[in-house]
């Protein structure tokens, strides 16, 4: 019985009941496509998201030497000077003062008066 190749199209006889791939190179090359294909539809959103979380990440390596406090307050347009998107979050956190906050990975996002925010570190990732 022979059977059609899903990545190349081509005709093989098998040699166990479940093969699909005439050789294992088709079949590594068939899955890479797919997985290829599903990494660049996920970019569009991970991308910005692990770009927050760096930008996140170094402002509180950057400011957290002297301390170990996890919370900082700084002005929006520090954020934005680096290119923070605050359109992109990964989920909604209410662990910080009960009421729901933006949130991206471990940080909580938490606007204060006069354009400043206070970025708070829920924990480690």
């Amino acid at each position: 019985m022979l059977k059609i190749d899903p990545y190349s199209s081509e005709e093989f006889i098998p040699l166990r009941c479940n093969q699909r791939f005439a050789r294992s190179k088709n079949r590594t090359a068939f899955h890479n496509l797919i997985n290829n294909e599903f990494r660049r539809k996920m970019d569009v959103i991970n991308k910005p998201l692990v770009k927050n979380l760096k930008i996140l990440d170094a402002l509180f390596l950057s400011r957290n030497k002297k301390s170990n406090d996890n919370s900082i307050t700084c002005h929006k347009e520090f954020l934005l000077g680096r290119n923070y998107d605050f359109t992109k979050h990964t989920h909604f956190d209410d662990s910080y003062d009960g009421k729901n906050r933006t949130a991206c990975f471990n940080y909580i996002i938490i606007p204060l008066e006069n354009d400043k925010v206070k970025l708070f570190k829920t924990g480690e990732l």
